[in-house]
């Protein structure tokens, strides 16, 4: 018939048969949260990349109007200082 042995190894094996079962099934859950998890980390290193190129267009924007400005000044200044030699050129020849 059945040894004690034999009682004892089946035991032993129904055991860890459960216990392998059992964590196997919280392994698997385990990687559904970190699965889950990724996602959402995915989700939010989108988002932040969406508003870094916003802002990286508002500061280009920014610049540009700085750059116009500054052109616009270095225009201003050419044409006062035509102005001015003209306006020499014009008072000598009154002389």
């Amino acid at each position: 018939m059945v040894d004690l042995t034999q009682l004892v190894l089946f035991a032993v094996i129904i055991i860890l048969t459960i216990l392998l079962v059992v964590i196997g099934i919280q392994v698997f859950l385990v990687l559904k949260d970190l699965r889950r998890a990724v996602k959402k980390i995915d989700l939010v290193a989108g988002e932040a990349s969406e508003v870094s190129s916003k802002i990286k267009g508002a500061i280009d924007t920014v610049l540009d109007v700085k750059l116009g400005v500054h052109t616009f000044s270095k225009v201003v200044s050419f044409l006062k200082e035509k102005t001015k030699d003209e306006e020499k050129k014009e008072h000598e020849r009154e002389d």
